[in-house]
């Protein structure tokens, strides 16, 4: 009879040359639990459920999309559950975190929240672990991420987290961000943090959109130093309009930047009163085209 906790391992999923039916645009890399010289444990099997396990999936959103595609959450990694201010509706949220708590990769579903922060919230250990992972076929960016969540009271993987994910490269194209903020700042930005910001005229563009860029960027800052004045009636309202019009006009430039760079990089863009890039127009604030199709990239 075997006793608890009950041990399983991760053995490597082979990559595949072409997408599997059903996932015509993403690939799955990773791994599979197992139990040791035994077959492999599904996501859905009912053992998971009677050890308190469960297997769940994150998918990307704006919010968390760059850092989900941290390698210290690849497949393989220990990361690590925190309690967050609750919903809207006062219920439990529960973030998943890397090892080193610098990153969050996105938030538990809500169910499992509730289980979790129930748990956290009595002192009882819970453990996630990142075992598999959707990448896209075009942009080779990860999309989806399978964790364990389970009490190592009754649940023991063992795996070595250096044994690496069986990845090809793929192309890939880098990803930058098109600041334009009320603070003055145009610039350059990593996506990823991996970098810190480029000035506006770093980057391959034209000459003639690097000197509408650096344009933006003196009349963002000539407004920031007006609005330190205390400003009513008639000149408050042209300074509001302003800046919208400055707001307009960079989404402009980067529509145009896209068109000039979209073969090189992925360009967002991150605005006045934005918290997160929008990658398509769709995205924007405000926009009826919720569509993820990149219309303008390359026309």
């Amino acid at each position: 009879m075997a006793s608890l906790p009950l041990r399983l391992t991760l053995e490597p999923v082979l990559p595949r040359r072409t997408p599997r039916e059903g996932d015509s645009r993403q690939f799955r890399y990773g791994f599979n639990l197992r139990i040791p010289d035994g077959p492999i444990v599904d996501r859905q099997d009912p053992l998971l459920g009677a050890l308190g396990a469960e297997v769940v999936r994150l998918s990307t959103n704006r919010s968390f999309a760059e850092a989900l595609q941290s390698p210290s959450v690849d497949p393989g990694k220990s990361l690590s559950a925190a309690i967050e201010p609750p919903d809207g509706d006062g219920d439990p949220v529960v973030g998943v975190w890397d090892g080193d708590g610098t990153r969050c990769a996105g938030l538990l579903p809500w169910r499992t929240a509730g289980r979790v922060a129930a748990a956290l919230d009595q002192g009882v250990d819970v453990e996630l672990l990142a075992f598999g992972e959707m990448r896209t076929a075009s942009e080779d960016r990860r999309v989806a991420l399978d964790i364990l969540v389970s009490l190592p009271v009754t649940v023991r993987v063992d795996h070595d987290p250096r044994v690496p994910v069986l990845r090809p490269n793929r192309p890939a194209r880098r990803r930058v961000v098109l600041f334009a903020d009320e603070s003055g700042d145009v610039r350059w930005w990593d996506a990823a943090a991996e970098s810190g910001p480029a000035d506006v005229g770093e980057l391959p563009v034209s000459q003639e959109l690097r000197r509408e860029l650096k344009k933006l960027r003196k009349a963002y800052s000539k407004l920031e130093r007006s609005s330190d004045e205390l400003l009513e009636g008639y000149d408050l309202m042209e300074s509001d309009w302003q800046r919208g019009a400055l707001a307009q006009e960079g989404i402009r430039l980067w529509r145009r930047a896209r068109q000039e760079l979209g073969r090189q990089f992925a360009v967002g863009y991150l605005g006045p009163g934005m918290d997160s890039p929008a990658w398509t127009p769709g995205e924007l604030p405000g926009s009826e085209d919720e569509s993820d199709y990149d219309e303008d990239v390359f026309s």
